[in-house]
């Protein structure tokens, strides 16, 4: 399956996964981080790990993808833990 699909699957609430992104319909993942989430409401946001929040270049492409599907793009908060830096959802 393509990335686009699975982000597909995200907006319509079913699960789906590529070799690098997946979705429960609920929360949509590039690999382990979460990019994606629905709001209890329905509304669809995706998390800006693109410039500045850079976090790599295969995230960056997914979040690429996710943003054309979203209801609203929101930047993160950072969360560094040891050597790993995570970004997560305000």
């Amino acid at each position: 399956m393509t990335n686009d699909k699975v982000c597909k699957a995200w907006i319509e609430g079913k699960k789906a996964k590529s070799n690098s992104m997946k979705t429960d319909g609920i929360s949509l993942f590039s690999y382990s981080m979460k990019i994606g989430q629905t709001l209890s409401n329905g509304l669809k946001r995706v998390l800006n790990v693109q410039k500045p929040y850079f976090y790599s270049m295969t995230t960056s492409k997914h979040v690429g993808i996710a943003k054309s599907y979203c209801s609203r793009i929101v930047n993160p908060v950072s969360l560094k833990r040891g050597y790993s830096l995570w970004y997560l959802f305000p």
